[in-house]
């Protein structure tokens, strides 16, 4: 779960789930997006995030990924953009799903 901030558009971890902080190998909750090199803008996550607020649609879309050993994976994520009752989106429920890259 994350949440919305705006002036300027940002994104601060609220809820991180254990598979998700074991791949991340940090945890990050209670950080904003701005705040993490790899995540700030103009980076994919950044990107995507920024259009689930200005769409507010539902988003599908998948990164490449290495952790510190240099294994591949891939993840799956889906982002819900949620508002309040402004209309204006201030969270998103977001789930990833890892999976080991295949290597040719």
């Amino acid at each position: 779960m994350l949440e919305v901030g705006a002036a300027p558009l940002n994104f601060r971890y609220r809820v991180i789930g254990d598979e998700v902080l074991r791949f991340m190998g940090q945890n990050y909750t209670g950080q904003w997006l701005s705040d993490i090199t790899h995540q700030a803008p103009p980076s994919t996550l950044f990107e995507t995030l920024s259009e689930a607020v200005n769409g507010p649609l539902p988003i599908l879309y998948d990164t490449p990924l290495s952790d510190p050993d240099q294994n591949l994976y891939s993840s799956q994520e889906v982002v819900l953009p949620l508002s309040g009752d402004d209309g204006q989106v201030s969270r998103h429920l977001t789930f990833v799903e890892f999976a080991c890259a295949e290597l040719n």
